[in-house]
């Protein structure tokens, strides 16, 4: 009668297959990693345009506000939700003439499983400096 506690046959398959799905796992948690970067990427991207924009002569933040959700759907997908908000802070004074720094906040999801994730929870902003007065600083 053979010993079957010491029998070894099957383990190689057995082994085999909790290494595979470990190695599966480890590969979609890079993937969604890299997805996470990269949202969050866009979205700083898209704080720096969108500042940019409301800063340049005859912009407005409803012109910076759509840059934002323009650049950030073009990424994502048209309904992934962004929150983006304008502040105004005084700038530096160069020759006797005060500038204004426009800073624009965008607030969105965290994408952890696939587009899941809690809401509100990456927040990145951009700045520009504006050469005509704006807001109330």
């Amino acid at each position: 009668m053979r010993n079957w506690w010491k029998d070894e046959s099957g383990s190689a398959v057995a082994g085999h297959v909790m290494v595979q799905a470990l190695v599966v796992f480890v590969v979609v948690a890079l993937l969604q990693l890299a997805y996470a970067f990269h949202l969050r990427t866009v979205a700083i991207d898209a704080a720096v345009q969108g500042a940019r924009r409301i800063a340049l002569q005859g912009g407005t933040e409803d012109e910076g506000v759509a840059r934002v959700k323009e650049l950030v759907s073009a990424s994502a997908f048209s309904s992934f939700p962004v929150t983006p908000t304008v502040s105004y802070q005084p700038g530096p004074k160069l020759a006797e003439k005060q500038y204004t720094v426009v800073e624009m906040q965008v607030t969105m999801p965290l994408p952890l499983i696939a587009m899941l994730g809690p809401a509100d929870v990456l927040t990145v902003s951009g700045h520009a400096i504006s050469f005509e007065p704006r807001g109330t600083p």
